[in-house]
């Protein structure tokens, strides 16, 4: 093995180790006021950046309501609905990740400035 592949091995440990870490912050554990959709179902912990990026992307399905000229109609309205409670549930987790990341700043700030050099040295050994 060469001292780059063993490099590369090292780094990518530590980036995987340090992700995990990141990611642990915002796990909600299944017993959280957080369940939302499918969580609620399966009896799941809520991610909280997993849920936003999952409730922008509807968000901007949905959305195509606002941007219409659309008439009523029982699909227009149970979207509409789906629509508000995405909004509704987005702030709450956008206050959720605030919260989070007020909390553990210092934590959160080093591991995203080590992910950074990390990322960036595996890409020029490659």
């Amino acid at each position: 093995m060469s001292v780059n592949q063993v490099i590369l091995q090292d780094i990518n440990f530590h980036i995987e180790k340090l992700e995990r870490r990141l990611k642990d912050f915002y796990d909600l554990p299944s017993t959280s006021d957080y369940f939302i959709g499918r969580e609620k179902q399966i009896n799941t912990g809520v991610n909280v950046l997993d849920k936003i990026e999952v409730f922008n992307t509807f968000i901007s399905i949905y959305s195509v309501l606002d941007q219409e000229d659309i008439k009523y109609s029982t699909t227009a309205n149970e979207y509409a609905n789906y629509l508000d409670n995405m909004r509704k549930g987005l702030e709450i987790l956008k206050k959720e990740r605030e919260e989070i990341e007020s909390k553990n700043l210092k934590e959160i700030t080093n591991i995203k400035l080590l992910l950074e050099q990390l990322y960036k040295k595996r890409n020029e050994i490659k």
